[in-house]
């Protein structure tokens, strides 16, 4: 889970090292003028919100709320980058692009630092402490220890992994001297430790049993909440009233029309937290719900997987063991990247 639970509230880790990077920055450039890359982060992050609505109009017509939850995906990543990078060149001749890479480091350091506090993650901690200490005297140095945390923590289709080697391409393009040199092979060296480690890491697979539910489903079929013919199950609990779960609904519904083979998608209605099989029928018509829907009336699902707050979304294996779970509405391309992560 990478959350952190304040009583019934979930809030991503994401978030958190996210506002913690900024005040940190905040408190680090205030007497390094040169160093303040806030106004880029801004609008970078502005538009890959805001293309939301470019990239997903279909879902964002259906949910409007949805834009509070979802973004623009790798796409509006990309599109936020191009817009950054030709900013950045049109004002290469105001800006110290050494001192701007030292914000940026410093911004990505003091984010996987909190990630790694959370996660409990002591070589993560240990490198990225290291990387926010060394850049203060040798930012070739800083920059490969981030690389190594980047390269390490991202798989290939990440728009952030993408956008930390533009940003650096750009850099030591702009700066094209001989530490920019040093640069390049320290960072290439980063990349096959980050490969390794990501190998390694990939190799560990953890998986937690339940006890086997039926249910009943809205077509009054019975059975379990994951399909053991199948890889992978990822099932959805929701309820008709809840803001989030109305959001994500037509990002799971275009998903389950483009499933492989091997997975199946399925709904669980916390009925008993509900309103009832009328405001049930009502939502499932909606948002033209086709993939299977179960009604979890006595709340024996919900307490057995311990869903505390809504959408929450678990991957089973074909056994019924648990995998991993998202609290959080979810994006089709969120999905589709944990359907390439764990259907075998």
């Amino acid at each position: 889970m990478d959350t952190l639970t304040i009583g019934s509230i979930h809030i991503p880790y994401t978030w958190v090292a996210f506002l913690a990077a900024i005040f940190v920055l905040e408190i680090v450039t205030k007497k390094r003028a040169t160093w303040q890359i806030d106004s880029f982060l801004f609008q970078y992050i502005l538009i890959w919100k805001l293309s939301y609505v470019l990239f997903y109009l279909k879902a964002f017509i259906q949910a409007p709320l949805s834009i509070l939850y979802f973004d623009g995906g790798w796409k509006g990543h990309l599109l936020a980058l191009c817009i950054v990078m030709i900013t950045l060149i049109m004002k290469r001749q105001q800006i110290q692009f050494e001192d701007l890479w030292k914000g940026f480091i410093l911004f990505l350091a003091s984010y996987h630092i909190v990630i790694a506090l959370l996660n409990v993650n002591i070589v993560l901690i240990i490198l990225s402490l290291l990387a926010s200490i060394v850049l203060f005297k040798k930012i070739s140095w800083a920059t490969a220890l981030v690389g190594v945390i980047i390269f390490s923590q991202y798989d290939w289709t990440s728009p952030y992994l993408w956008s930390f080697v533009f940003l650096f391409v750009l850099f030591t393009f702009m700066k094209r001297n001989q530490e920019s040199k040093q640069l390049i092979g320290l960072v290439f060296v980063s990349l096959l430790i980050g490969m390794m480690w990501d190998s390694s890491l990939k190799e560990m697979k953890t998986t937690e049993g339940h006890t086997t539910i039926m249910l009943q489903s809205v077509d009054d079929e019975k059975r379990t909440l994951h399909n053991p013919e199948k890889s992978l199950t990822i099932v959805n609990f929701f309820a008709t009233w809840c803001g989030p779960c109305k959001a994500e609904m037509p990002h799971l519904q275009s998903f389950s029309q483009k499933l492989p083979d091997n997975v199946e998608l399925v709904g669980v209605n916390l009925a008993s937290r509900d309103h009832g099989e009328t405001a049930l029928n009502g939502f499932l018509q909606q948002y033209e719900v086709s993939y299977p829907i179960l009604i979890d009336e006595n709340d024996l699902a919900g307490k057995a997987y311990r869903i505390l707050s809504i959408p929450t979304t678990v991957l089973l294996n074909e056994e019924g063991e648990e995998l991993t779970r998202i609290v959080g509405p979810l994006s089709e391309e969120k999905l589709q990247n944990l359907v390439k992560k764990y259907a075998e």
